[in-house]
């Protein structure tokens, strides 16, 4: 078989003796004379395969967040308001990108009691190329991030934490020389406050884009701070791009993302999380992507 594949133009890759196979360079003539071959059993094609370490989550190219690049991403900084940060991930960026601040009783911005925050700046920043873990929106180490701890292991807030947390955004907006910013809050509650909505007014007056979850009790009631007109509210698809049977649905609903079974970074590694919570930062994510590609732009554009 090896000589009749030489004598019209084929090379040999691999021999593999214990299969009694051979893997073989073959011009498209000699692969048809092999199949006609009694000595053969059959001819395949030598699929490739790739490395499996890495797993692209299926909201990554879902949101067509690998259309763009990040390069440009360090120009718009991303707040990330929740539980915390893990800061030895392997998978998440560390240094000087990444900065925050606290309440006072959650423990540090750089430690994640709960994993909720975790699993947001994963889906926004994960870090793709090393050959573990995950990807996230913006994948090459690029997006500054600022984290602002507004609750520990408890999962809650009060709507002034959520203010003075917004306060700590635009403060570290300003003490790190940005003019733009795009905030990720992954919480909410049904019960509207008007010094909230106000923050989020003049946050909105700040160049800041806003984007926050409209919450998972699976009807039409509203959730704050995404039904204010200044946030951007998100709901939750899965991936049939089906709306999630969690996901609130209103008419202050603005966009729809992944949110069902998204894989993403958590203290101890991975986890699969549900949640208009998980579908916020895929949109937060592109947001500061495409601003990065048109840095004219403001955050009403």
């Amino acid at each position: 078989v090896l000589a009749q594949s030489k004598g019209m133009g084929g090379e040999l890759a691999l021999a593999l003796p214990e299969q009694h196979a051979l893997a073989l360079w073959l011009p498209a003539a000699a692969a048809t004379a092999l199949v006609h071959n009694p000595n053969v059993l059959w001819v395949e094609p030598d699929a490739k395969r790739y490395a499996s370490a890495e797993t692209l989550p299926y909201g990554i190219p879902m949101v067509q967040a690998p259309q763009l690049s990040d390069a440009a991403a360090g120009e718009v900084l991303v707040c990330i308001i929740d539980s915390g940060y893990s800061g030895g991930h392997p998978d998440l960026p560390h240094g000087a990108q990444v900065q925050g601040s606290n309440d006072a009783g959650t423990g540090s911005w750089s430690s994640d009691e709960n994993g909720h925050g975790t699993h947001v700046a994963g889906t926004i920043a994960a870090v793709g190329g090393n050959d573990q873990g995950v990807v996230g929106v913006l994948p090459n180490q690029s997006v500054p991030l600022q984290i602002v701890k507004v609750f520990g292991a408890n999962g809650w807030a009060y709507s002034s934490n959520l203010v003075g947390a917004l306060n700590a955004c635009k403060q570290g907006m300003s003490n790190r020389g940005f003019t733009r910013m795009v905030i990720n809050v992954s919480l909410g509650g049904s019960v509207p406050s008007k010094t909230e909505e106000q923050a989020f007014n003049q946050a909105y007056g700040q160049n800041v884009l806003s984007v926050a979850a409209a919450g998972n009790a699976g009807n039409t009631s509203k959730s704050y701070p995404a039904s204010y007109s200044s946030v951007v509210s998100v709901a939750a698809i899965d991936a049939n791009k089906q709306l999630a049977y969690f996901s609130q649905r209103n008419d202050q609903v603005e966009l729809a993302a992944p949110g069902v079974s998204v894989l993403s970074t958590v203290p101890t590694g991975y986890a699969y999380y549900s949640g208009t919570s998980m579908a916020t930062p895929h949109v937060v994510g592109v947001a500061a992507l495409v601003w990065s590609q048109r840095l004219e732009c403001s955050n009403d554009q």
